[in-house]
């Protein structure tokens, strides 16, 4: 604990310089000298000396946006100490002092290699790489393009469709559910507004994943969030609201109807049939509700008509070569379909707060810090048993009457004592059956579920150029709190059960019981406690150098640490691996990466406890061959093949099955049966446990073609996982006290194509993504 605190002072302490240090201090009330402006009247023009129109001019820091005409042209006013920023797609972006700019009448932007872009840069773990070196199935979307259909999406649900291979939101090639990275480090995604990410990175392939260790052998999803970028600054600000419409609800039959087929039903078995004539007829003329009860749950009394939705999201992003900032705050509430306590409609409400910072210390050392806090409301009815829409599905529509008119209770106790509706009703039920559905609405208190979330991400990058030339170096650390829980009002309500008593003169009269008790608390209780705790630490060594213009080296050394502590859980997760990862790119044509990890994991012995994962990634980009360079249908194909062995601890189901392992249960009596004992053997450790392996082989294209309106992809790929770590049924006998061992027994495989096809890849056309 005392770590803990530690860890969290120094985080808050350098959050507090940071923000203090990001801003230029308050000058002394001195005379401040004469600002010296400068006007630049220039042509944006590209390597060919063609004007570029639309370019983006960004002037004062990013506080001024100017755009080129049609001819290129462009005229600015700024400062003599300030520095001007140029931008357009498919090319560099070049950063000029005003000085300079101020002397040129033309300034040349550098077209880039399809694929090579600035918009094209897709991170994987511990990097970021162009789309056109990676050669392993990765799917990258950005949110300023999935924002434009809904600000509200979340960040799972943006997923369906639009990744190849993708089952649901996280569920990669049916292998289970991916493991979720947020900004590095494994934590949920479903808090976050859709505003404040940058990219949602989805890697299919073995060898994509492997620098996440042990848990990732399910894939990854890495989402990252936005940061502020030097001398371009940014402010949005969204505001919704709108209405929900069900599709439809359940039809079920009415009471008549019911009881008709279910003797029918019992009559086809050769069984006696359960309702009279009688009785059905009298509850299709509704004779009297309260005997012959014929009740829907599907109505306006419990359900919303169109319920509204509201949020509001304000960004702000910019800087300088000193300092950048990225600042979201978010507002989301969603009313529910219920109606409860005096109609008050259930909803949720989501604050969100995030705060990123890069701070260059010095020439060679820069520092990052985020600060993030979420609290989330969920108000809603409090239930005894089952929620409003299990009883409307399984309850019967002759079950028992909903409401019962409070003048048929002719004894005055039960009047005296009753809580009524409206002052002209009372709830029904029965012994057997006491949960009323508007009594679970109404009566029956409420619950708030409240969830608070804090995050503080801090790093520190080198620039080790002094050493050698593309030398760079980082560390990085997380904590996480997360805190749930409940306030509840635990009221209470009685159900009145209609008995019909038969009298002296062959009439029967209605009477009623009283089923349970009326109570109203001012007070309330705190239930469903929980709380996690995140700690996650690393540290790599990049390096990064071209040579002669053919040769592209990429290289990473990782150190990770990562440990998950749960509300009630003795043994914490923990994650411990060291990773390298080298691609090499030559001509921008052959493409090979290397990625071997070793991780280690408590869940096996000593002998066992480290394990090597191998992978390999090999693309050839086609089209940058003669036979295709000039081709006007493709223009782009790369094809690619990936191998990979990956040892995981992910599904083991019990944590230290190489030691005996004992629990509570029955009784075990000894010494003459003068003592007992409930502590018993439950499973016989096997030191020889080993990994789980996951072997996977996958082949495929990925392609551009159209003049780039059509981006086809196809991969097949053949997954086998072995070693499964099982308890089998069938080992001994049972006389042998049915003692089973966990062991590496079973295995299982499967294989498939991925398909994806996206339509209007240019930036000037809107795209369509379908995997």
């Amino acid at each position: 604990m005392t770590l803990m605190k530690n860890i969290f002072f120094l985080s808050a302490i350098s959050c507090l310089v940071l923000l203090l240090t990001a801003f230029p201090a308050q000058g002394q009330k001195n005379k401040k000298p004469a600002i010296s402006l400068a006007t630049i009247s220039a042509t944006v023009v590209d390597d060919e000396r063609k004007p570029i129109s639309n370019a983006s001019i960004f002037v004062k820091e990013g506080a001024s946006l100017i755009k080129t005409d049609a001819e290129g042209n462009f005229t600015a006013k700024a400062t003599m100490d300030d520095q001007i920023l140029i931008e357009a797609p498919g090319f560099q972006s070049i950063l000029l002092p005003i000085s300079e700019a101020s002397k040129s009448t033309e300034i040349e932007l550098t077209r880039l290699p399809f694929f090579m872009r600035e918009s094209d840069g897709i991170h994987v773990p511990f990097g970021e790489f162009k789309k056109y070196r990676i050669p392993v199935a990765v799917t990258a979307l950005n949110s300023e393009e999935l924002m434009e259909f809904d600000t509200r999406q979340n960040v799972y649900d943006v997923l369906n469709g639009r990744v190849p291979g993708l089952f649901g939101s996280l569920n990669i090639r049916g292998g289970g559910d991916a493991l979720v990275v947020v900004d590095g480090i494994p934590r949920p995604a479903n808090t976050l507004n859709l505003m404040e990410v940058d990219q949602i990175t989805v890697l299919r392939d073995l060898t994509s994943q492997m620098l996440y260790g042990a848990k990732a052998g399910q894939g990854v999803v890495l989402v990252t969030t936005k940061r502020g970028r030097s001398y371009k600054r940014t402010m949005n600000i969204t505001a919704e609201t709108g209405f929900q419409s069900a599709i439809s609800y359940p039809e079920f039959l009415s009471s008549a109807n019911y009881m008709e087929l279910y003797n029918e039903a019992r009559i086809n078995d050769g069984e006696a049939p359960v309702y009279s004539q009688a009785q059905i007829a009298n509850t299709r003329a509704s004779t009297n509700p309260v005997l012959y009860p014929d009740q829907q749950y599907y109505t306006s009394d419990f359900l919303a008509d169109n319920p509204r939705f509201q949020s509001v999201l304000v960004e702000g992003a910019g800087g300088n070569n000193v300092a950048q900032y990225y600042v979201n705050i978010g507002w989301n509430r969603v009313n529910g379909f219920l109606k409860y306590r005096d109609n008050e409609a259930q909803h949720s409400d989501r604050l969100n707060l995030r705060g990123n910072v890069d701070y260059q210390l010095n020439n060679w050392i820069n520092l990052s810090l985020d600060g993030i806090a979420q609290l989330s409301f969920d108000k809603g009815p409090r239930y005894s048993g089952s929620d409003f829409w299990n009883l409307a599905a399984t309850r019967l529509p002759n079950l028992s009457p909903l409401l019962i008119p409070i003048n048929l209770l002719k004894d005055p106790g039960l009047i005296n004592n009753a809580t009524s509706v409206n002052g002209d009703f009372v709830l029904g039920g029965s012994t057997e059956f006491p949960n009323n559905p508007y009594g679970e609405l109404q009566l029956n208190g409420f619950s708030n579920a409240i969830q608070r979330v804090a995050q503080i991400n801090s790093g520190l990058s080198m620039d080790l150029k002094k050493i050698t030339s593309g030398l760079t170096a980082k560390a990085g650390i997380s904590f996480d709190l997360t805190n749930l829980y409940s306030t509840v009002q635990p009221d209470q309500y009685a159900v009145y059960q209609p008995v019909l008593v038969p009298g002296a003169t062959g009439l029967d009269s209605l009477m009623f019981t009283k089923v349970g008790a009326d109570l109203n608390r001012n007070d309330q209780d705190i239930t469903s406690v929980d709380f996690s705790r995140r700690i996650g630490l690393f540290a790599t060594l990049d390096y990064n150098r071209n040579f002669a213009d053919r040769h592209d080296v990429s290289a990473t050394l990782l150190g990770y640490r990562y440990q998950l502590s749960l509300n009630n859980v003795l043994q914490p997760q923990k994650d411990l691996h060291f990773g390298f990862r080298t691609n090499y790119m030559l001509d921008q044509k052959y493409i090979v990466e290397l990625t071997t990890v070793l991780a280690g994991s408590p869940a096996f012995s000593k002998e066992n406890r480290f394990a090597l994962s191998p992978a390999i990634g090999l693309a050839w980009v086609l089209s940058r061959e003669d036979f295709l360079v000039n081709n006007q249908t493709i223009n782009f194909f790369k094809l690619r093949a990936n191998f990979g062995v990956s040892k995981t601890d992910l599904n083991v189901p019990v944590s230290y099955l190489f030691q005996d392992l004992y629990n509570e249960s029955g009784s075990y009596v000894y010494n003459n049966g003068t003592a007992n004992n409930a502590i018993q053997l439950f499973a016989p450790g096997n030191p020889n446990l080993d990994w789980i392996k996951n072997r996977e082989i996958s082949i495929g294209f990925e392609s551009m073609l159209f003049s780039n309106k059509i981006w086809l992809e196809a991969q097949y790929f053949n997954n086998k996982q072995s070693d499964l770590i099982v308890r089998r049924s069938n080992f001994y006998p049972d006389y042998y006290g049915g003692l089973i061992p966990y062991e590496n027994y079973e295995a299982y495989g499967r294989n498939g194509i991925d398909l994806g096809l996206s339509l209007g890849i240019n930036p000037e056309v809107s795209n369509t993504n379908l995997g």
